[in-house]
């Protein structure tokens, strides 16, 4: 009978020896001295992860495009984006409409600068062609001409 009480005792024992090392109050077990707790996943920089991400899913060339039509004003300057919008750009060719036929024409005159500041902001080869619109003319409906 006397040993039917130690076996009871070290059952007990062992089952709080558990609550302890598994409990609300445990010291969580050490992954090693060498690794921390977030080993393989170490934090970035949300531009880093939306760079990774954008490069995974391969959306480089859309973002691309969107950074031209969103940059247009800091490339050209504020006196021509007063003057002038980015219309479209696809395919390296960037279409600008201006608000008169003058900026049209200034803007003709100085594709070649814009072109060199593009590459220089955006990098070679992205802007490779400028197209520029004058105004449009308002359109006019289908009128009946009449003779009285």
């Amino acid at each position: 009978m006397t040993e039917e009480p130690t076996a009871r005792r070290s059952a007990e024992q062992a089952a709080l020896d558990r609550l302890r090392s598994t409990g609300p109050g445990a010291k969580k077990r050490a992954r090693g001295a060498d690794q921390p707790q977030w080993a393989g996943r170490d934090p970035i920089t949300v531009g880093n992860a939306l760079d990774k991400l954008i490069t995974e899913r391969g959306w480089d060339g859309e973002v691309r495009d969107a950074e031209v039509v969103a940059r247009f004003a800091e490339v050209v300057g504020a006196d021509i984006a007063g003057h002038a919008k980015p219309s479209s750009f696809d395919e390296a060719t960037l279409v600008i409409q201006a608000v008169d036929s003058v900026w049209a024409t200034q803007l003709r005159f100085l594709t070649p600068q814009l072109l060199a500041r593009f590459a220089e902001v955006l990098g070679p080869d992205v802007v490779k062609t400028i197209e520029v619109l004058g105004p449009r003319a308002p359109r006019r409906g289908r009128r009946r001409f009449t003779v009285r």
